[in-house]
């Protein structure tokens, strides 16, 4: 009886800290793209090593009534895509994750050495334009991903930053391996999400 009303009279006091923790957030407008025009597809560069070159279509491509951003390297002499984005300064603290909205196309190369992948991926937010930021491993890209757009989350952790940007390395190679053929990314959309509103979530 006892625990029983100390957890009664605990959970109000956190239901609010949770409220005051998230009604910060709702200040901060969400950050997007949405690949369906040029404009927004001429905010993104690649900023692969010295050496390894991708290539951005400038007009979006529809891909299964997609509209989305092409991307494509030769998996041999340039084994990973980096892309960059710039954007206004954004405090993590207010943030959850960053979703993409992707899919490799099924005819692309897979690493050798590990043939049922296209690699890994990986994101970053950037601070003063520098890489790392605030880096989140998502791990390999498996074969049966190509066969439609997937969303891949990756969460904000601590410690937290001012951000001012966005690198996504999409796929990444592991060392010292190639892939058997190019790669094509297809990328529909990259939202940086904010942390829900705790009432809504109730």
């Amino acid at each position: 009886m006892i625990k029983k009303i100390k957890i009664q009279r605990w959970i109000p006091s956190l239901i609010t800290a949770v409220a005051l923790a998230g009604s910060a957030s709702l200040c901060q407008a969400q950050l997007s793209w949405t690949f369906d025009n040029s404009a927004t597809i001429a905010e993104w560069t690649t900023s692969e090593p010295a050496g390894m070159t991708a290539t951005i279509a400038p007009d979006p491509v529809v891909v299964n009534g997609q509209s989305c951003m092409q991307v494509v390297m030769d998996g041999v002499t340039s084994t990973e895509i980096d892309l960059k984005a710039n954007s206004s300064s954004i405090n993590e603290v207010g943030y959850l994750s960053v979703s993409v909205v992707m899919m490799i196309d099924p005819n692309s190369g897979t690493e050798n050495g590990a043939t049922t992948s296209y690699g890994n991926l990986q994101l970053a937010s950037q601070e003063n334009g520098a890489w790392p930021g605030n880096a989140t491993w998502y791990g390999s890209i498996f074969k049966p991903a190509a066969n439609s757009f997937v969303t891949y989350n990756f969460n904000i952790k601590p410690p937290y930053q001012s951000a001012n940007g966005i690198y996504f390395q999409c796929p990444q190679i592991d060392s010292g391996h190639v892939y058997s053929g190019p790669v094509t990314n297809y990328i529909a959309s990259i939202t940086i999400n904010t942390i829900p509103n705790p009432w809504l979530m109730i």
